[in-house]
């Protein structure tokens, strides 16, 4: 978590530029949102009433002053500082997060227009589970999680400053199977704000046009990730496990801001290997089998020196879960894709320029992996691009 807060000051330091700051922003909004907590689990902590959402974006329109500012349009880059309340104050509490977020907007008539937000930041709950003394708050074992947040924006200009908003949001609150129990808050919401904008400068546009690398480029990557073992609702005490990880994968630039990936994925699961061992599930070949192998795609935006990263992978060799599967006639759809699909979304930091420069270069990141969208691990990735 301390890694993840140092990789969004540093994005958000990077993005902003000299001259911009959230001291002297472009955009200040408030929003109020009714929502509701999905039931994502059969036993579920007791909702007493739906959650409501209040929350403050300040931030600024990026004009330019970084070469990868044009090739967005001109994004509103923003911190959303917020306030949940759960719906039941004893045991779920309360949840306050801080976002940074990019805001894409286009127009849909003389005074209307529509916005599409995306975040990833952190969020505290308040009353996270306890053994002893909040036991049924399985929505998560952590007081620190990750917040991914998602909106979409309807505006309707009443002045040249000031809009008046509706919007749909989703926000989402997980460790990554850092600390059990972790069900995760899941919170669809609708809502309506207020928003001030300050007219500024226009875009600077005197960059001179470059030709995109567009060559394949063949990348490593290897990562180490910490989860604990246990059903999403257990409680397991402190004992984490290490995940460890090496990708192989080549890259392509699409064009200026995206780049694609294909390769082949394979990691060992601590974990896995202490219960095959304990339980002596395989008599020979044990840290084979808590092994797996995968082939990947994947994709990244490119911001600067940061990057974007989505990937999805499907299992070659998978060979416990699909046993414990086998073994617990876990037959649903859901369950089966768990152990034949995986997904991961995280944050790169290339140390040149990454629209700029598309090989012989060091990138380090932070991931949350996911099986079929179950949390599974967070990782810490370092890599070379050759």
């Amino acid at each position: 978590m301390k890694s993840l807060c140092i990789f969004l000051l540093t994005i958000f330091y990077s993005a902003y530029g000299h001259s911009q700051t959230i001291f002297h922003p472009d955009i200040i909004e408030i929003d109020f949102h009714s929502g509701y907590l999905v039931k994502n689990y059969p036993t579920f902590p007791e909702r007493l009433n739906d959650p409501y959402i209040i929350a403050l974006h300040s931030g600024i329109r990026l004009n330019g002053s970084r070469f990868w500012h044009r090739f967005y349009s001109y994004p509103v880059f923003s911190f959303q500082a917020g306030f949940c309340n759960l719906g039941n104050d004893n045991v779920l509490g309360d949840v306050y997060f801080l976002v940074p977020e990019l805001s894409f907007s286009q127009k849909a008539g003389s005074k209307f227009y529509v916005e599409e937000r995306l975040g990833l930041g952190l969020a505290c709950f308040t009353k996270p589970f306890e053994p002893v003394t909040n036991e049924t708050n399985t929505l998560t074992g952590s007081r620190i999680t990750f917040m991914p947040a998602a909106s979409l924006v309807i505006g309707y200009a009443v002045s040249k400053s000031i809009s008046v908003l509706a919007n749909i949001n989703i926000h989402h609150g997980s460790n990554s199977h850092f600390k059990l129990p972790n069900l995760g808050a899941n919170i669809p919401s609708a809502g309506i704000g207020i928003k001030y904008s300050a007219h500024r400068e226009e875009p600077v546009r005197n960059y001179d046009a470059f030709v995109t690398d567009k060559r394949f480029h063949f990348n490593l990557r290897t990562a180490v990730g910490i989860n604990q073992r246990g059903g999403t609702t257990d409680y397991v005490g402190d004992k984490h496990y290490g995940i460890y990880l090496l990708q192989a994968y080549m890259s392509r630039n699409y064009h200026e801001i995206t780049r694609y990936q294909i390769g082949l994925e394979a990691y060992y699961n601590s974990g896995v290997y202490d219960t095959i061992h304990t339980t002596t599930f395989y008599a020979s070949n044990q840290r084979g089998k808590a092994s797996s192998l995968l082939f990947i795609l994947g994709h990244e935006f490119l911001i600067g020196h940061f990057s974007l990263c989505t990937q999805g992978g499907i299992f070659i060799y998978n060979p416990y879960h699909r046993a414990i599967q086998k073994i617990k006639h876990e037959n649903n759809a859901i369950t089966k894709m768990e152990s034949l699909f995986l997904a991961r979304i995280g944050i790169n930091y290339y140390f040149k320029n990454a629209i700029l420069t598309s090989h012989h270069q060091f990138f380090a990141g932070i991931f949350i992996k996911t099986n079929f969208g179950k949390a599974d691990f967070l990782e810490s990735t370092i890599g070379f691009m050759f």
